[in-house]
């Protein structure tokens, strides 16, 4: 693998070998290589990522059309199905896991809709002996809103509930009873978080968030401050860190704050090379992982352990067949600590990154 990249913000000459140097870049197309089509070209934008609980990746594209999709890849498994196409529908918002189903927040030219679908059933093996993935129906969710543009939805742990917003809204949905709640009027962007006990948080006004807790219906307003920032000029990105406590957010200048629910404080500690940053996610070794900047991104990560930042250039494969990756909305980490990168342009695929395993010395 190889790519032209700036290793740290300090030498912004091009290096070769970055990926060679700090990790293995992959790109995925959006199929069983070998075995089934891909998603069209013109309806591959992927905007949304998941993970289920059983190791499943869950995708929502857009284009022409939407689809969402399932992928594996456990071991040495690496597949991608499917679901089938939306019609009517150009933009999947997002998506979030129940018990049994997912669900999704869909736009289009005639309005928005949630969707249900159950979730895959992946064998625990490697998929090497003889199996067979069955398509199955999407099931439409009761929806008030199909008039307002969904911005986004997230599902609130250890429940078959997910918290959503649109442009004007902040709503419930019961994933596995296929109905949802309009709860109140919020005016909010994109993106949402959403803690171990149930809180979720969304961009206020005046610099502030509002939190919501599902298990009380408890909705309160201009509840924790912001550093200033014109944090309505781009959505709002987050991601956990390693431990699954605090979050990690980002403002549209390329500056990630470190916020804690417990102390319910948010503080700036560093900056991308370039702005605003489209998605990010933390790996278990905390390590912080994302793409930067509007038109030609570039991977950064960001260590807190030392409090480096590096970035390694804009991403590219040579597997099957050589290709670079622009623009991406969305990222996750799966359950073996690798990352998975959804690629928002035609032709998209799914990129998956397998950090380098950074030397003990470097954080004595």
């Amino acid at each position: 693998m190889t790519s032209t990249s700036g290793p740290s913000l300090s030498n912004v000459h091009p290096t070769h070998g970055a990926f060679i140097q700090e990790g293995l870049m992959v790109a995925f197309p959006l199929c069983f290589p070998g075995v089934t089509d891909p998603i069209p070209l013109e309806e591959s934008r992927i905007t949304a990522l998941t993970m289920g609980e059983n190791g499943v990746l869950y995708g929502g594209t857009g284009g022409r059309r939407a689809h969402l999709f399932a992928a594996c890849f456990t071991g040495v498994t690496g597949a991608v199905w499917d679901l089938g196409p939306i019609d009517d529908a150009t933009h999947c918002a997002a998506i979030a896991c129940g018990r049994e189903n997912l669900v999704a927040a869909l736009n289009g030219p005639a309005g928005s809709r949630i969707l249900t679908h159950q979730l895959e059933r992946v064998p625990d093996s490697d998929l090497l002996q003889e199996w067979v993935f069955i398509p199955k129906p999407y099931q439409p969710c009761q929806w008030q809103l199909p008039h307002e543009r969904i911005l986004d939805l997230v599902a609130i742990p250890q429940t078959p509930q997910a918290i959503g917003i649109t442009e004007n809204h902040l709503f419930q949905i019961h994933i596995d009873e296929n109905r949802s709640q309009v709860i109140t009027e919020v005016d909010s962007t994109a993106h949402l978080m959403v803690d171990a006990n149930g809180t979720a948080y969304g961009l206020d006004d005046d610099n502030t968030l509002w939190t919501f807790h599902a298990p009380t219906n408890r909705l309160t307003r201009k509840a924790i401050p912001l550093p200033s920032a014109a944090w309505r000029e781009a959505p709002l990105v987050w991601t956990r860190n390693a431990e699954n406590t605090d979050f990690y957010l980002a403002d549209p200048t390329g500056n990630i704050l470190s916020f804690s629910p417990a102390s319910q404080t948010c503080q700036p500690i560093t900056q991308t090379p370039l702005a605003p940053i489209t998605c990010m996610a933390a790996i278990p070794d905390g390590r912080v992982y994302g793409f930067c900047g509007s038109d030609i991104s570039h991977l950064f990560v960001f260590d807190p352990r030392s409090g480096s930042m590096t970035d390694l250039g804009v991403a590219v494969s040579v597997i099957e067949r050589r290709r670079y990756g622009y623009r991406f909305a969305a990222a996750v980490t799966n359950r073996d600590g690798h990352l998975i990168f959804g690629e928002d342009d035609n032709l998209g695929h799914l990129w998956l990154y397998f950090p380098a395993i950074p030397h003990p010395a470097s954080h004595a």
